[in-house]
């Protein structure tokens, strides 16, 4: 999932008009489907064991395959039950059972194209199967491929629509591809299945608070953390509404009671930080935007970028330019193709006087986001830059 910007220091430019972004919207890892549906093996169904009975020796011999595989699965043996339903799809590739179980494990061994192709077969055998859509949508979730992912749970939900688990699923997978509305009405279609459905009640928590619905992401985020008091998410996702309502102090009390829970997560640090930002308390937000830094140092990923960003609009509200260019310059290293970093950095340069450097970011902004481009150069060519102490909160 794409990571949004977070907090373009506009209140350095007078004439930047772009959205703020506060804190890092990518949904959490630890969020996501409910992999329950996915763990069951399939049994030879009467017709199969029907046509067993025909004398049809190979048929009879897959169907032992079949049996020794399943076996082998209940007692953990992943690996040689792969080889069992490998051995029954040689004897007889027209086996739902075998295709179907083999698709399994490769997923539960992490091989998810392997998966998919396994579940395809499997689907081209019995297409009303909706376990077996659902599956295929585990495979290409976990495997990264959303879009595909989308379709095949669209289709699991179609077959089974009475199914809340399928519809939170889908819901999930929205989130994915920045389908937060679909994500809405999946969610609350899950709930209205089966109303205590703790996936669902996170779920419409996160994808309120992602399509910017402040209002309805706490109302629905506070349900989400009564019923799970052990979690964070709901409580990180109060704190991103709460910003976005412009509660900065609302905002920092819910960061603080998901750093409780969680005091390891670099994004809550994050949150944290931007909430201190908003209140002027700058000591307190380095000291955030350190930790997050520090928890992902070795990490070239998204939240790395969130704490330096952070760092680098605090230290420009401090007038501390020479820190704020070089943790920018750091986030450009690390993601040398997003857009808010180098715009960010430009107007750094621009504020200690290195034309040439916000110069140089501008000829590689134009090529990544005109809108900011636009923005920047006007800001170099008409020196429309102001005191960051003069600027208003993002």
């Amino acid at each position: 999932m794409r990571v949004l910007r977070s907090l373009l220091i506009g209140l350095i430019v007078v004439s930047c008009s772009s959205a703020q972004e506060v804190g890092d919207r990518s949904v959490p890892q630890d969020v996501g489907v409910n992999e329950v549906e996915v763990a069951d093996i399939s049994e030879p169904n009467s017709a199969e064991i029907e046509r067993a009975s025909h004398g049809d020796q190979k048929w009879l011999a897959a169907l032992q395959a079949v049996k020794e595989g399943n076996d082998l699965w209940r007692a953990g043996e992943v690996e040689q039950s792969s080889a069992s339903y490998q051995r029954a799809i040689n004897l007889d590739p027209s086996l739902y059972s075998a295709q179907f179980n083999l698709g399994l494990t490769f997923f539960h061994s992490k091989q998810y194209p392997r998966a998919v192709l396994a579940f395809t077969e499997a689907l081209r055998l019995r297409p009303e199967s909706a376990i077996a859509w659902q599956s295929l949508g585990f495979a290409h979730y976990y495997g990264k491929h959303y879009h595909d992912a989308v379709e095949a749970f669209q289709k699991a939900q179609q077959l089974n629509p009475t199914d809340a688990v399928a519809s939170s699923n889908l819901g999930f997978t929205y989130l994915y591809v920045n389908r937060f509305q679909d994500a809405i009405v999946s969610f609350q279609n899950a709930l209205q299945l089966d109303s205590h459905l703790p996936y669902a009640i996170n779920g419409l928590c996160i994808a309120h608070a992602l399509a910017k619905k402040p209002d309805d992401a706490v109302a629905a985020c506070l349900r989400a953390a009564a019923g799970a008091p052990d979690s964070a998410v709901p409580h990180y996702f109060i704190g991103i509404a709460y910003l976005d309502l412009e509660e900065a102090e609302k905002a920092l009390s819910a960061f603080r009671e998901a750093v409780r829970i969680e005091p390891r997560t670099a994004r809550i640090y994050i949150g944290l930080g931007f909430s201190c930002l908003r209140l002027k308390r700058y000591d307190e937000a380095l000291k955030h935007f350190e930790c997050a830094r520090k928890l992902h140092a070795k990490k070239l990923n998204g939240e790395v970028n969130h704490a330096l960003l952070g760092l680098g609009a605090t230290y420009a509200r401090l007038k501390d330019y020479k820190k704020a260019e070089s943790v920018l310059r750091e986030a450009v290293s690390l993601e040398p193709d997003d857009p808010t970093a180098r715009f960010n950095l430009a107007i750094v340069c621009l504020a200690s006087r290195n034309r040439d450097c916000a110069l140089s970011q501008y000829n590689r902004l134009k090529m990544m986001d005109h809108s900011l481009a636009g923005t920047l150069f006007t800001t170099i060519f008409r020196g429309r830059v102001v005191d960051a102490s003069r600027s208003k909160n993002p």
